[in-house]
């Protein structure tokens, strides 16, 4: 959601109407409503969440990496750097850093740039059997909850492709960066954790790129009741 370095809690499936409740009535997040269509580049191998996202009115493509897995079904570490959040079409570097991302060598002469993305999703096609494109369509409300040791993001997200399901995001607001002091990446862990903890029952927990593997082999995350992802 925001740039820097953050804990990330994710998770999908039906919402208890008394947590939805809860969370409407926190605080609106910088964020306003959005109806959004996102189109993630996914293949087994893959670590990063590479994606291009649409709206009305824009466009750009993003590269989100891991940096920690975290443990079971806690939060993960991300960081997503503005310098790889590139406006459409794409320049000459936006295309070596997704192949870069998505672990791809080239494949026949690039496409003459900038780029734009359905040429960009032609061209990656080629080039790699196991690559699979998924699009997402949302419409995302943000909120801030503040009565844990850092103030949280919590994102409620109604999806309706590529199956009708809800999705929970919670990461922290800390500011971290990748050279934070111990002290304060543990903090924000603790934060991000507290607000699952509170907000995140019954959902299966899942990052992006698993739901969109499990989309991508035809699978569903619409599971209540479980806080494990379906097999």
């Amino acid at each position: 959601m925001a740039y820097g370095v953050h804990w990330e809690w994710r998770g999908f499936g039906a919402i208890d109407g008394a947590v939805e409740a809860r969370i409407l009535a926190l605080q609106p997040g910088a964020v306003p409503e959005r109806a959004v269509t996102d189109t993630y580049l996914w293949h087994p191998r893959l670590e990063a969440n590479v994606k291009l996202r649409t709206w009305d009115g824009g466009g750009s493509l993003k590269v989100k990496r891991r940096l920690d897995a975290g443990s079971g079904d806690g939060p993960s570490l991300w960081m997503e750097n503005p310098a790889e959040d590139y406006g459409l079409p794409l320049p000459d570097t936006a295309l070596e850093r997704v192949l870069e991302a998505l672990g791809m060598e080239p494949h026949g002469p690039s496409p003459s740039t900038p780029v734009h993305a359905a040429e960009l999703l032609v061209w990656l096609a080629r080039g790699a059997g196991a690559l699979r494109v998924v699009e997402v369509r949302k419409r995302r409300r943000t909120f801030v909850w503040d009565r844990g040791p850092v103030p949280v993001l919590v994102e409620l997200a109604e999806i309706d492709r590529p199956e009708r399901t809800r999705s929970l995001g919670i990461e922290d607001m800390a500011g971290l960066v990748p050279a934070a002091p111990i002290e304060r990446v543990t903090v924000a862990l603790r934060g991000v954790s507290d607000a699952a903890a509170v907000f995140g029952a019954g959902l299966c927990v899942l990052t992006y790129p698993q739901a969109v593997g499990i989309w991508a082999r035809g699978g569903t995350v619409a599971r209540s009741g479980s806080g494990h992802p379906p097999r």
